[in-house]
């Protein structure tokens, strides 16, 4: 069904946002969008406990559920981040017309059979996961190549088991700097202490002697 013909509950609310053409009035539009969006998921009946499990189900039903979770990456950075800038990637009309798309979708869609041969959604819970985490995964995989790109060159070359042993002479030497600062602290600690157990019980010596 055309995402542009449904009617779609409280939608007019975002129409009017939309025709007042301010920035504030254009983020309205899409914080109420979202809103509109999760009453839906949580009235349609999936069968989970869980508001995140329920969106799973939805974004499932989806036509292009790529497009959609980009969208409401930005919108949920809207929501959430102080100064946040849409920048290019969508306008604010855009993600408002995939918000209506993908709620005409999961209201009147009916889930093709079709859908079950892609294996992304045969494997939807992990390709979900892998959609809402793109940045965490590739910084992480990024990371890991680093750290065994380091750990081969300290394996595998004179200059990095050189390097490796000049790094880890300078760690010894820093804690046991550490340690002699330590035991520094301590024992003018100590000795502070004691000076002034010393001075205390003189004190009330002197004081016993003067009654």
């Amino acid at each position: 069904m055309d995402g542009d013909k449904v009617k779609i509950p409280g939608w007019n609310r975002i129409e009017n946002y939309l025709r007042r053409e301010n920035e504030d009035s254009l983020k309205w539009a899409i914080i109420e969008a979202d809103k509109i969006f999760l009453k839906i998921v949580n009235q349609k009946g999936y069968k989970t406990k869980k508001e995140r499990e329920r969106i799973s189900e939805a974004v499932k039903e989806i036509n292009d559920p790529e497009v959609f979770i980009k969208a409401r990456g930005i919108t949920l950075d809207l929501k959430n981040k102080i100064d946040f800038e849409m920048g290019d990637v969508f306008s604010i009309e855009e993600i408002v017309n995939i918000y209506k798309k993908a709620i005409s979708d999961i209201l009147y869609g009916k889930i093709s059979e079709e859908k079950n041969k892609y294996i992304k959604y045969r494997l939807w819970p992990c390709y979900y996961y892998v959609l809402l985490n793109k940045r965490k995964i590739l910084k992480t995989l990024l990371w890991t190549m680093f750290v065994i790109a380091v750990m081969l060159f300290i394996a595998d070359t004179t200059l990095g088991r050189d390097l490796f042993e000049y790094i880890i002479s300078k760690i010894h030497l820093i804690l046991r700097l550490i340690l002699a600062i330590l035991l520094i602290i301590f024992g003018v600690t100590f000795f502070v202490v004691l000076f002034i157990v010393v001075l205390e019980s003189r004190g009330r010596k002197r004081s016993k002697i003067d009654k």
